[in-house]
């Protein structure tokens, strides 16, 4: 039993199947298209800082330190500091913000990193939650249902907690 509580808890670290767009508040980020827009207009990102809003978009709530970012977006071979990982932060602010300084969507957590809003990006309500299928070995899997009661009740008192 301790090795499928060990096997859940893993897959819930796990981003879920990804959708194609993502979406949080006026913001929407179409990955196919590798497109970004805001209120509809496409905003132009660099590779990078595509990268950068991706990976955090897909992934709300969650700080990141800025050793991880280089480590989930540049790579392990690069040449940059820690630093740049606040440089791109600036530039994305500059193009998605109204206020710059006074961020909404990636927020800094300080002394720790950066996050990006997750109470923009909950636009599924509960009822319409399908339950997640986890693959406990390489070609079983099984559908819990409690497990998605347990979700949902997190997701819940997540947003109650933000809020």
């Amino acid at each position: 039993m301790r090795e499928v509580i060990a096997r859940i808890k893993v897959q819930l670290r796990r981003p879920s199947e990804a959708s194609p767009v993502l979406r949080a508040g006026p913001l929407e980020l179409d990955r196919t298209r590798c497109q970004v827009r805001l209120h509809g207009n496409e905003v132009p990102l660099t590779a990078t800082e595509f990268r950068l809003l991706e990976y955090l978009m897909g992934r709300a709530g969650i700080v990141f330190s800025r050793e991880q970012l280089l480590d989930s977006v540049w790579g392990n071979d690069r040449a940059v500091t820690d630093r740049t990982v606040d440089v791109y932060v600036l530039r994305l602010r500059q193009k998605l913000e109204s206020e710059p300084a006074n961020p909404q969507l990636i927020r800094s957590v300080r002394g720790f990193g950066y996050s990006f809003n997750e109470t923009l990006t909950r636009s599924i309500p509960a009822q319409t939650a399908r339950p997640k299928i986890i693959t406990i070995q390489r070609h079983h899997q099984i559908d819990i249902v409690f497990l998605t009661l347990f979700l949902d009740a997190q997701d819940r008192l997540k947003t109650n907690t933000s809020a």
